[in-house]
């Protein structure tokens, strides 16, 4: 009769002894009580193990640690592929739109500029940046976005921080420029209440602020997090860049004290659907 297979503990015991000292040192400064004390309990277990099972779970962990990289190299390439499809595709549509209505090749290219930077280079990062969930922490970009264990809480927290943030902004809104063609007003309508706040939040407040916050320090992450989120969009005063910036601290805020990208999310298309709408 075969023995009985070791538990987890027991399995994430002996992987942990078999590491350097160097990389058990560094796992250490990042473990949270509980998981010392799994890693604890499993240490005092392996020696019930025999050489079979040892080998079955080092076979087992080499195992995963191969297809975690796989999985991670295939979102990479996937992603990194749709968005040369996406710019090919915003690209040669705008030119072609372009063409026929301006009959001008300078006039067609400002307004490639313009549907670049009124939404498409948001839609171009969002497979990118999705990708990038997937292969540095194997997790889904849906369960990233809209994960959350109470709804109707963190919904409300979006709907103060959404309107403190348009408040800031207000003075703002309506300063648009004269060159707005209809298909650029929805370009940027549409990107703005979807990928614009899903690229920004999964990336600043997720992959910058959450998940680095863990083990740097999330007063630090969300302060840097929060100015790169001002810079990237390029204010042209030292009123807006401070906006901007406080902005990300709000968003970066609700994040932390909500535990999901949801809450900040939800906030930042709140914030951008009432400023359309001024």
């Amino acid at each position: 009769m075969e023995g009985k297979k070791p538990d987890g503990k027991t399995r994430a015991g002996y992987i942990y002894s078999v590491l350097p000292r160097r990389v058990k040192s560094c796992l250490l400064s990042n473990f949270t009580v509980k998981e010392v004390s799994g890693i604890n309990d499993g240490l005092k277990a392996i020696d019930s193990l025999d050489a079979t099972d040892k080998r079955n779970i080092l076979s087992e962990f080499i195992g995963t640690m191969r297809a975690n990289a796989r999985i991670g190299k295939n979102a990479l390439d996937s992603a990194l592929l749709l968005s040369v499809f996406i710019t090919s595709f915003l690209v040669i549509a705008s030119f072609i739109y372009a063409r026929v209505s301006f009959q001008s090749i300078d006039r067609s290219i400002d307004f490639i500029e313009a549907v670049l930077a009124g939404g498409g280079m948001h839609l171009i990062a969002l497979p990118f940046i999705l990708g990038m969930v997937v292969s540095g922490y194997q997790e889904k970009p849906g369960r990233v976005l809209f994960g959350t264990a109470h709804p109707a809480t963190d919904a409300g927290a979006a709907l103060l921080a959404g309107l403190v943030i348009s408040a800031l902004f207000m003075p703002e809104a309506g300063r648009g420029g004269s060159f707005t063609p209809l298909p650029l007003q929805v370009l940027y309508t549409a990107v703005a209440l979807s990928a614009g706040p899903a690229a920004e939040e999964i990336f600043f407040r997720y992959l910058m602020f959450k998940k680095p916050g863990e083990k740097y320090g999330y007063l630090l992450c969300g302060f840097v997090s929060s100015l790169l989120f001002a810079a990237v969009h390029m204010p042209d005063s030292w009123s807006l860049l401070l906006r901007y910036t406080l902005s990300g601290c709000i968003l970066s805020g609700i994040c932390y004290y909500r535990r999901n990208i949801f809450t900040p999310f939800m906030a930042h298309v709140l914030a951008n659907m009432i400023l359309l709408l001024v």
